[in-house]
């Protein structure tokens, strides 16, 4: 069954959702702007990836149930 996940970041970020094995995030994927709040259906298969745009700061993801 699907989940969903909330994603707060306190910096700029990038973030992928993927059933790949390989959840590599790049500098190419979803960007989510410092502050934001995010809502995202991630499915029992799929991982999340993050990356940041720098190097200080977090992302925080938390599942909703």
């Amino acid at each position: 069954r699907p989940t969903i996940v909330r994603i707060a970041p306190d910096e700029d970020c990038h973030i992928k959702i993927s059933s790949d094995a390989d959840t590599t995030t790049a500098n190419t994927d979803l960007l989510m702007i410092a502050g934001t709040v995010e809502y995202f259906v991630v499915k029992p298969d799929q991982k999340v990836g993050v990356i940041q745009k720098t190097t200080t700061g977090s992302v925080y993801v938390t599942v909703m149930e």
